[in-house]
């Protein structure tokens, strides 16, 4: 912001900081698979399709995991315009929660990339749950598009067993139902600075 400065006059200039990140919050998982499966064990979470490193003109130089395996390094450079900073699991969190069938667990995990509104290489929301000492991949393409400094928040209900590697097409049939909502990121700290 501009701020004309004059001897003896306090300044006063407000400057609106913005992310340049997209927020992903899944805020909850349900377990609707039949009873007879026992409980299921959601091992982790993650994005793949996503964007980390971005020019500001929207440039893409860097997307990790292009083929959604849960085996991703969890640590990867993320920034714009080459200015990179180390995010340590801002892209896959470990989550180990056992969920019992038609229970629901609501820990939120956060999760940040930067935009990406690309229809072919759509960000997608992968978990990878055991169920009767299979693991299972089910994915959540985020069709919407994410755009910077807003929050994509998922709730996901599991009804049916998955697929044994990460899917890349249209999920099954009654396999997995989200409800995905995208919102402003309003909230944050204010800082004053007195110089």
């Amino acid at each position: 912001r501009d701020c004309t400065v004059r001897t003896g006059t306090p300044a006063e200039p407000v400057i609106t900081v913005k992310r340049l990140v997209a927020r992903v919050v899944l805020q909850k998982i349900t377990n609707r698979i039949p009873a007879q499966y026992g409980y299921m064990v959601v091992n982790c979470v993650y994005l793949g399709n996503a964007n980390t490193v971005q020019s500001f003109s929207g440039e893409v130089s860097s997307m990790l995991n292009p083929g959604g395996y849960a085996d991703a390094a969890k640590t990867k450079p993320i920034g714009k315009s080459g200015v990179l900073g180390s995010c340590p699991w801002y892209l896959f969190k470990t989550v180990s929660a056992n969920i019992a069938t038609g229970a629901t667990n609501s820990t939120r995990h956060h999760m940040y990339c930067q935009p990406n509104s690309d229809d072919e290489n759509v960000t997608c929301l992968y978990i990878l749950a055991t169920i009767g000492g299979v693991q299972y991949y089910y994915r959540v393409p985020l069709h919407l598009g994410l755009a910077a400094n807003t929050t994509c928040s998922v709730e996901v209900e599991i009804a049916n067993l998955g697929a044994l590697l990460p899917p890349d097409g249209d999920m099954q049939k009654g396999e997995i139902k989200a409800t995905i909502n995208i919102s402003g990121w309003d909230t944050g700290e204010k800082y004053e600075v007195q110089f």
